[in-house]
């Protein structure tokens, strides 16, 4: 037997110090927390923008917040600090419904069919106008990942919409807020 020991798996396996942070990170935006380091994932909690975390672990552009938690570490969505001395608290959050905000000053917004295989322009059922309304407020029915968000209008009822930031969509998984017309 060698002089090491090992619990009977051929293979080794080290655990890494996860207890000590390798970083902080602070939210420029409400984001999604999933349980691995992937949109593809599922969606664990919302972290409030501005919420601070400590980082355990990065991997393939993500950082582990804590256990099976993840966020996405695209500098346009949080601000990473390397090694801190002082873990930090997350805030707490208060779920109280996610919502997508239409801006009335970024012009019109394609909504797509539930069934549609991508969301591109010839999948496209028509427009919603929020200009005509002063801004539009939807509850998000589902999110589908990737920006891609389930609301129900009144014109084409539950359908699909695409709300990334450089949109000018606004969602929010902390209620409607001051939102005009919530639908």
């Amino acid at each position: 037997m060698g002089g090491s020991s090992s619990s009977g798996s051929s293979s080794q396996y080290t655990i890494p110090p996860f207890s000590e942070a390798i970083g902080t990170l602070e939210t420029k935006m409400e984001m999604n927390v999933r349980s691995g380091p992937g949109t593809q994932y599922s969606i664990t909690r919302i972290a409030p923008k501005g919420s601070g975390h400590s980082v355990y672990e990065s991997r393939d552009g993500w950082y582990r917040v804590s256990s099976g938690e993840w966020i996405s570490g695209g500098s346009q969505y949080v601000a990473y600090s390397k090694k801190s001395n002082a873990p930090v608290k997350p805030v707490p959050v208060t779920n109280k419904g996610q919502y997508v905000f239409f801006p009335a000053d970024q012009g019109t917004w394609r909504v797509y069919p539930l069934s549609a295989p991508a969301l591109q322009a010839q999948y496209s059922i028509g427009t919603i106008n929020p200009p005509q309304f002063g801004g539009l407020t939807y509850a998000v029915k589902k999110d589908r990942s990737g920006w891609d968000y389930e609301i129900k209008t009144g014109a084409f009822g539950r359908v699909r919409v695409y709300c990334h930031p450089d949109t000018g969509a606004k969602v929010s998984w902390n209620g409607s807020g001051n939102w005009p017309n919530v639908q």
